[in-house]
């Protein structure tokens, strides 16, 4: 399952979808909402249900996206959780988190203590020049930092894009 970012669209994981269909690995990717969840209770709720009843699946979160696929796998059952850029910790600190995520803001400021179930490997796909969610609120189970790449690239480098397919290989 992919997870789109707040401000995104399922669209913005094509680069990725594209290589993941190539390396012949289903997935899903719905659409939790337009401009981002107004509640992430609600998006949680719509992304467990899109979800192949009696599966367990991986997931794959952007941004936001993997925040949400962290509380996914708190009612659903996600094998490995990748998070590329996700605020696995909230985003205290970020000006620019704040004006872009909107309603779910108050959420994202908090310093947050979510932990994945046992039975999920997360692993973290951060860069160290995020601009948009500071690295160290994304570094969660296994981590795989990248330089020089922003936060908005992140889902469309070539070398993120890889990894994320061998670590659903």
């Amino acid at each position: 399952m992919l997870l789109h970012g707040a401000m995104g669209f399922p669209g913005e994981l094509r680069k990725l979808a594209l290589s993941l269909n190539k390396a012949k690995i289903p997935f899903i990717a719905p659409v939790y909402a337009k401009l981002g969840p107004q509640d992430l209770n609600d998006a949680v709720a719509h992304i467990c249900e899109a979800m192949p009843e009696g599966e367990t699946v991986n997931v794959v979160g952007y941004s936001l996206g993997g925040l949400l696929g962290l509380l996914v796998a708190q009612q659903c059952s996600v094998q490995k959780l990748v998070g590329i850029g996700a605020p696995w910790a909230g985003e205290p600190d970020s000006q620019l988190a704040k004006a872009l995520f909107g309603a779910v803001t108050e959420t994202l400021q908090l310093d947050l203590n979510i932990t994945a179930p046992d039975a999920s490997n997360v692993v973290s796909i951060y860069s160290n020049s995020d601009r948009v969610i500071n690295p160290k609120f994304s570094r969660r189970g296994t981590e795989v930092p990248f330089d020089g790449i922003s936060h908005w690239r992140l889902p469309r480098h070539s070398k993120v894009v890889q990894r994320v397919v061998a670590e659903l290989s």
